[in-house]
């Protein structure tokens, strides 16, 4: 896949402003692919270089749609979900997604991730549902809105991955 890394200007922007509200210190790049793949985006990390890969298509999202995306992102990040653990089961994706939506929310709002997921066309059972998971999350620990990246190994609905550092919501 032939990627283009993008160096400067409104998206950077944006995302130093995200990673700025997550405290996130590690250098993120943004690479736009050039070819058509499943996925809007995607975070990858691999030896401790971590790059969000977005779609052409991205470059042309409001400011608030790319907030509520790469405060998706970022969540997967801070929790280890980056594309390194491939055999997961869908209940494993469905977790990681809510905490990653949860992050978001706490990080850039609501509204943000409301408008990722409208550019996404995300349909509304979906979109409520997608809401639904992160407002449990948000409403069942108020401590994850304190100070989300020190918080997580004390969360009650969380675990840890046995020898990982992955964090996953745990459905009761």
């Amino acid at each position: 896949m032939v990627k283009g890394e993008v160096e400067a200007g409104r998206v950077v922007d944006i995302l130093n402003e995200v990673k700025s509200k997550a405290e996130v210190d590690k250098d993120v790049k943004v690479l736009v692919t050039y070819f058509n793949f499943s996925s809007t985006a995607y975070i990858d990390e691999e030896d401790g270089k971590v790059s969000i890969i977005i779609s052409r298509k991205v470059l042309k999202w409001p400011d608030d749609a790319l907030r509520g995306l790469f405060g998706h992102e970022l969540g997967h990040l801070v929790f280890g979900h980056t594309k390194e653990h491939k055999h997961r089961t869908k209940s494993d994706f469905d977790s990681e997604q809510a905490l990653a939506d949860a992050c978001a929310i706490v990080w850039v709002g609501r509204e943000a991730l409301v408008s990722c997921f409208k550019e996404l066309e995300m349909d509304k059972p979906v979109l409520e549902e997608r809401l639904a998971r992160a407002n449990k999350i948000l409403e069942t620990t108020p401590e994850f809105k304190r100070k989300l990246p020190d918080q997580t190994s004390s969360l009650p609905f969380f675990e840890q991955r046995p020898g990982s550092s992955v964090f996953q919501f745990v459905t009761l």
